[in-house]
């Protein structure tokens, strides 16, 4: 299983505090994936947290990541119109991985997410039982 971690939620997730994260940060370190794509975007909102760009490549280097093509992103992001939020980037790339899981804090994306994608939004550890077995497509 594979998640799309949201830039609003990035400071929660490294908080090593933050027992609403630390389910979803043992998942990634046995059997979780993140997913991103070296969009615009999304190196734009790695590169003002140096932090978790760092765990990024740390995960990568671990196999806990895949990586799409940020070209076919960028495509889908340009055919969604009618978004909540302005986030199309990362129903773009949920659409593209055929991911249905988003760790965010962002309503609207909530919204957006569930209504395109049909996913769930982990936030807290309530929603551990989102985390399941490694099945990235």
């Amino acid at each position: 299983m594979c998640v799309i971690l949201d830039a609003n939620s990035y400071s929660d997730f490294l908080d090593a505090d933050n027992t609403g994260m630390r389910p979803l940060r043992d998942w990634l370190r046995t059997q979780g994936k993140l997913v991103y794509a070296p969009t615009r975007r999304m190196k734009a909102e790695l590169d003002s947290h140096g932090q978790m760009r760092k765990r990024l490549v740390e995960y990568s280097q671990a196999g806990r990541v895949k990586e799409l093509a940020g070209e076919e992103v960028v495509a889908k992001e340009a055919e969604l119109t009618d978004l909540s939020s302005d986030d199309a980037h990362i129903v773009a790339l949920a659409l593209v991985a055929r991911v249905d899981v988003l760790v965010s804090h962002d309503k609207n994306l909530h919204d957006d997410f569930k209504r395109l994608v049909k996913g769930k939004v982990y936030q807290n550890e309530k929603h551990k039982h989102l985390l399941r077995r490694d099945t990235c497509p």
